[in-house]
């Protein structure tokens, strides 16, 4: 969340659901507007420019940040803008990638997250646009 108190503006991003938060705002926030980004993360940097920037991975997370890298790619994949057509279909009422196609992410722009939970050097050894090419190869 970011707020701004100046322009009693709240702004939210979220990678879950999150019921009700519209309804339920403005009798908690009276007098200000709330700018709900669903889980288009991208829109953080390009709203606050050099006032916000992804923080680098924790040192010394090294296999962990490449394990959490490649579950963020396998996730994200199969929502990006050039890929939403290899969507699974939804079962028993659920999604599992439910807002991933919402999001309008690019394989650009995964890459570009995937980059950022590495360490400094790791950078490419996960790549987005392979993964998604060799998962549409799969399907079709």
């Amino acid at each position: 969340m970011h707020l701004d108190p100046g322009a009693r503006r709240a702004t939210v991003w979220s990678t879950e659901r999150v019921l009700g938060l519209e309804e339920r705002f403005a009798g908690h926030w009276p007098g200000w507007s709330l700018d709900f980004c669903q889980d288009r993360f991208v829109e953080q940097e390009l709203r606050f420019g050099a006032a916000f920037r992804f923080p680098g991975p924790a040192a010394g997370a090294g296999p962990h940040a490449a394990a959490l890298a490649e579950r963020a790619m396998e996730h994200w994949a199969r929502g990006t803008v050039e890929y939403s057509g290899i969507r699974p279909v939804p079962r028993r009422g659920y999604d599992p990638l439910y807002g991933t196609g919402d999001a309008g992410l690019t394989v650009a722009e995964l890459q570009r997250l995937v980059d950022l939970l590495l360490e400094p050097g790791q950078e490419r050894c996960v790549d987005v646009a392979e993964y998604a090419h060799e998962m549409r190869e799969i399907r079709e």
